[in-house]
């Protein structure tokens, strides 16, 4: 079989790419814009790159249609402006704890402000990083 990106559309395209790599790691990316307003995204493209010096990387595509037009996402904004971001890699118990302990207002910002500074021994891989490029 033969897909052509161009004719099978963007959704499909993701669709198909997420599909081909599993087990699949999701990264649930935290960071703070410069007035300090937290953000917690989650992240498909997810990798280790190298064990020496110790580096991950994660892939920010432009903002989907349905999601308020093309363009940088607020995490992707956010690290260009701090240069800093946490990279969450979240099990089972994690992913159940994210999903019933929001916060108040039921937003994954008010999760990651809560996830500052807490003991590393709750996530079992927690990775506070600096942007590189």
């Amino acid at each position: 079989m033969q897909l052509d990106p161009q004719k099978i559309g963007a959704e499909a395209m993701y669709k198909l790419m997420i599909g081909c790599v599993v087990p699949r790691p999701i990264a649930w990316v935290s960071s703070v814009d410069a007035d300090g307003v937290p953000n917690l995204a989650p992240f498909s493209y997810f990798m280790a790159i190298t064990h020496d010096p110790p580096t991950i990387a994660f892939s920010s595509s432009p903002r989907s249609l349905a999601g308020g037009g093309r363009g940088k996402k607020d995490t992707l904004r956010n690290i260009e402006a701090t240069r800093e971001f946490v990279v969450n890699v979240v099990d089972d118990a994690l992913a159940e704890q994210i999903s019933g302990d929001l916060g108040s207002d039921g937003s994954a910002s008010a999760y990651a402000m809560k996830q500052r500074g807490k003991a590393k021994k709750k996530h079992p891989i927690r990775s506070s990083s600096r942007a590189t490029a």
